[in-house]
């Protein structure tokens, strides 16, 4: 028993380890991003929170041999999932009125309220979950985000695009290195994204790209086949590693508001990051299922 708690430990040691790498290595090639591009007025991260007053101090890297600062770029992603306000909650953040309808917000007959708290990746979602995106890169271009389904027997959706649109941000998809978008944001209507879940289907995939210029032929409503999705994957998906945070799991945005304001710079970083091979001018590509339950 003492063997199996000492390895267990030591995992954990690990793979906190490589979250503090990754942590490194993404403020590193913002840096580099920042330095290489015309400064951009204001500030703006995943989450819309308060810019950190410095960033923690980093730990040696853990990880192998990496590419080269030029061909290593990262995506970050983190997903907040709403649930029923507790009483425990920071009252000083964000709170809203439980949602009925993914097309516009509705009171309920008893005013019930939500707040959002960070959910892991790998969590199991249900039908009518209500989530909150953010998405971050450490390159500076336009933001696209499609879902589509997969089903218990095999069969898969098309892409449906989801970010950018009209009702979302007002389209602007411009993302600065660092900074990122959260899909929505406070001031549209809703402020959330509702998983909507089709008989047999198992998984909501979700694909996000980060390109440094406009994808021609991508509209609203027009939805992407599979055989283009599984082209782009081979042209641009390119991850070398992938890792989750786990010391800000159910954090509620209140929480996070009031770290990166005392200086935690990690309250606003990604919860799950991506390392990818990509030479500068290229697509960044990633992909990732939001699981049902069974």
């Amino acid at each position: 028993m003492l063997t199996i708690c000492i390895a267990l430990v030591a995992v954990q040691l690990n793979a906190q380890a490589d979250v503090e790498d990754a942590r490194r290595i993404w403020r590193e090639l913002v840096q580099a991003e920042l330095n290489a591009r015309p400064q951009t007025k204001g500030f703006r991260n995943p989450d819309n929170l308060p810019a950190p007053k410095e960033h923690p101090t980093a730990i040696p890297s853990t990880a192998g041999s990496k590419p080269p600062a030029s061909n290593r770029a990262m995506v970050g992603v983190t997903i907040w999932k709403l649930r029923p306000t507790q009483p425990s909650d920071d009252p000083t953040g964000p709170r809203l009125k439980e949602l009925r309808h993914p097309e516009a917000s509705h009171s309920p007959a008893e005013t019930s309220y939500l707040t959002p708290a960070r959910a892991s990746l790998d969590s199991q979602f249900a039908d009518n979950d209500h989530l909150i995106l953010a998405v971050s890169s450490t390159r500076t271009g336009r933001l696209y985000v499609w879902s589509r389904e997969r089903y218990q027997d095999g069969r898969i959706g098309p892409a449906k695009l989801v970010f950018p649109t009209n009702r979302l941000r007002r389209g602007d998809n411009h993302i600065t290195a660092g900074q990122g978008i959260r899909i929505p944001e406070d001031s549209d209507d809703p402020p959330v994204l509702e998983l909507v879940r089709k008989p047999g289907q198992s998984t909501e995939e979700v694909i996000v790209i980060v390109a440094p210029k406009r994808l021609e032929g991508v509209a609203e409503g027009a939805p992407i086949p599979a055989s283009q999705i599984a082209q782009w994957q081979k042209q641009w998906s390119s991850v070398v590693r992938q890792i989750d945070a786990k010391d800000r799991l159910t954090m509620t945005h209140g929480e996070a508001t009031t770290l990166a304001g005392m200086g935690g710079g990690e309250a606003i970083m990604p919860q799950r990051f991506y390392e990818l091979r990509a030479d500068q001018g290229s697509n960044l590509m990633v992909a990732f299922p939001l699981v049902f339950t069974h």
